[in-house]
């Protein structure tokens, strides 16, 4: 073993990288390689970019000014994930067409890349923990650092584990406990109470029951329908609960520690899966910026890699309305329906003394009437991380409206840039917005609410100045001070 920790050679598991995906866990896999290789540490990342069922091959690549290894592998999708439970159902009467295959058009769905990979035949694991293993004896990790298992097998840190290395789980999102990888049911806009496999299940079929051929004639509505919908989710069934049982074994017997992003997604994790490890930590993820050579803020973990080249139109209105902001992507967990509703009603919508900012790129078909039916709300698209301090300092009210989230970082770059926010009143905000003293918090999905919490700040500028003073003192935790504390934990399970 290594005498010090910055020569120990950290290999992190992530479901995708920069340039790839700027989403959350891929920025952090991002972050902490390029922090711990500015400590001295030897790292490679390893993550899904191959299309090849065979795994007879995974790829090294790197780009210029990084400074660790990039180790492509196959995605765990497979294209049918289990026989049914009966023969071919036809279509026609005396027909022999087999639709079963159909289902399938959904191989990259959540659910189905979680249930496949449950359902995996052994010829498959064996040929893709032998890929593994070659990655393994390639870089030598002293460290695996798990930041999520999405789309990669979920055996590998056993396989790794067996190879003599430490293993470090960092959960940052509910893979283990959903199949559906967020725990969160869009048709009734709701965060599941208690996700796991009979939850799953029922959410299965109803898809299924959605979804082409069954949602087509001549299945709509048809027996033969609800039959092999009914089949298939008890099929998928079976696989969750082999998998939540593999997933309990992983963090009773395989990992060497767990952190969780706050408290509070630990609780509610924990609530569907007990886990009786006893070393685990809570660390928030860090976010920091630094000054450049022109005084200008940029993120400190900005990725090294050609950026989003659309860029939104920073100009606004120059007068005394206070803006609001929105940040994030057009999805339904992100509370769009909420927010739409809110800003349609009267009470918000006839005002004229407000912007309505939405910096976000995804489905605008979202957002309704919105942008038509209220005259203050104006939609800037996507936009660079590098842009964020330009775009916040225009600014005087975040909102953080999500329906599910497991670490919000959204709402703590409000925070950094001494936003106030509005915020749902969940775990993944709570931990840093306190009502009344940084910012206002509703009840998640409380139109009614949400209307009310705006209103009253922009009929109160003394509370809104307030608030905002809250923001500016509001200590967030920074990208050094999340690396100390990991480092602390590579130093603690390799001792």
């Amino acid at each position: 073993m290594p005498g010090s920790a910055s020569s120990l050679s950290v290999l992190i598991m992530a479901h995708s990288m920069p340039p790839y995906e700027f989403s959350g866990v891929p920025l952090v896999a991002h972050t902490y390689a390029k922090g711990l290789i500015n400590r001295g540490f030897r790292v490679g990342v390893v993550y899904p970019r191959l299309d090849d069922p065979t795994w007879k091959k995974f790829t090294i690549q790197s780009i210029p000014g990084e400074g660790f290894i990039r180790y492509e592998v196959p995605f765990t999708i497979a294209p049918k994930l289990w026989p049914l439970p009966f023969g071919p159902l036809s279509l026609a009467e005396g027909g022999d067409e087999d639709v079963s295959s159909s289902f399938f058009g959904m191989e990259h769905r959540g659910e189905n890349w979680s249930i496949g990979d449950a359902s995996t035949k052994q010829e498959i694991l064996s040929k893709r923990d032998g890929l593994f293993v070659s990655v393994l004896e390639q870089f030598s990790p002293d460290i695996l650092h798990v930041i999520d298992n999405v789309y990669l097998p979920v055996e590998w840190p056993q396989v790794a584990k067996e190879q003599g290395v430490k293993i470090l789980r960092h959960v940052c999102g509910a893979e283990d406990i959903c199949a559906f990888i967020v725990p969160f049911d869009e048709k009734i806009s709701e965060v599941c109470s208690n996700p796991g496999p009979n939850c799953c299940k029922k959410r299965y079929r109803e898809i299924l029951l959605e979804s082409p051929p069954l949602s087509e004639p001549p299945l709509a509505s048809d027996e033969r329908s609800l039959r092999l919908a009914s089949d298939i989710a008890d099929n998928a069934f079976d696989a969750l609960l082999r998998k939540r049982t593999q997933a309990a074994g992983l963090f009773d017997n395989v990992y060497n520690s767990v952190i969780f992003p706050t408290k509070g997604f630990y609780d509610y994790f924990c609530s569907a899966l007990p886990i009786k490890h006893v070393n685990i930590k809570v660390v928030p993820h860090g976010i920091s910026y630094i000054k450049n050579q022109n005084n200008a803020s940029a993120l400190h973990e900005e990725p090294e890699v050609e950026l989003p080249k659309e860029l939104p139109q920073l100009d606004s209105p120059n007068d005394e309305r206070v803006n609001l902001v929105f940040m994030g992507f057009l999805e339904p967990r992100k509370g769009i329906g909420l927010l739409e509703d809110a800003f349609l009603n009267p009470a918000l919508k006839d005002r004229k003394d407000y912007w309505l900012h939405i910096f976000a790129p995804g489905d605008l078909s979202l957002l309704g009437v919105l942008m038509t039916a209220n005259q203050n709300v104006i939609y800037h698209g996507a936009y660079e991380p590098t842009q964020l301090p330009e775009i916040l300092a225009k600014m005087n009210v975040g909102l953080s409206v999500s329906l599910f989230e497991t670490f919000h970082r959204v709402t703590r770059e409000y925070l950094l840039f001494g936003l106030p926010v509005v915020a749902s009143n969940m775990f993944w905000a709570t931990d840093v917005v306190v009502d009344h003293v940084n910012g206002m918090v509703f009840t998640p999905g409380d139109v009614g609410g949400l209307i009310k919490t705006i209103t009253t700040l922009l009929d109160d500028p003394k509370l809104l100045h307030k608030l905002s003073e809250g923001a500016k003192s509001t200590k967030i935790f920074s990208v050094d001070q999340e690396l100390d504390k990991i480092v602390d934990i590579y130093q603690e399970i390799c001792s």
